[in-house]
Parts: structure tokens; sequence; C-alpha cells
């Protein structure tokens, strides 16, 4: 089963990720400052260890950017605000 994008307050699926996550997930959205445009990005564990995945936050949908090193687990993270 593959966890789902919800949507605040009335916690109603609003997409699927592709992606069996657990429950110790990070999550944050980056602004582009010149376009607007949004890009978020997630620390998923899938049971391997932790992965990184692009959230694409019209659709929901993850794409994996790759593993975390095994002695370097990440489980959450956070965007920098003033980067260019």
């Amino acid at each position: 089963m593959s966890s789902e994008v919800v949507r605040e307050p009335h916690r109603r699926p609003i997409a699927d990720l592709g992606v069996n996550a657990r429950l110790n997930a990070g999550f944050d959205i980056y602004t582009e400052p010149g376009t607007g445009m949004n890009h978020g990005f997630a620390t998923i564990s899938t049971g391997d260890g932790y992965r990184l995945y692009g959230i694409d936050v019209l659709t929901g949908s993850a794409v994996d950017k790759g593993a975390f090193p095994k002695h370097r687990q990440v489980t959450d993270l956070a965007m920098p605000v003033n980067q260019k």
C-alpha cells in the first residue's frame, strides 16, 4: 500500500505518493525566488533506509533522487529560506 498526501483540515487523501513510506518521514517545500515555482522534497524510509524524493506539489507523486549512506541516515530536512 502506498502512502498518500493529505490536505488539511479535512485530512482526506489528495494523491498517492507511489512510495510505500513508513511513519518517520520529513518534508519541505522550496520556492524559487525568480519564478515562484514550488519544489517539494521528502526524506522517506522505505524499509532499506532513508531515501531523498522530489515531490510534485500539484500531484503528490514522488520521484526517487537517491539513497542516503547507511551510516548517515537523514530523517528530516528543511530548505534554506534565502537559497539562491
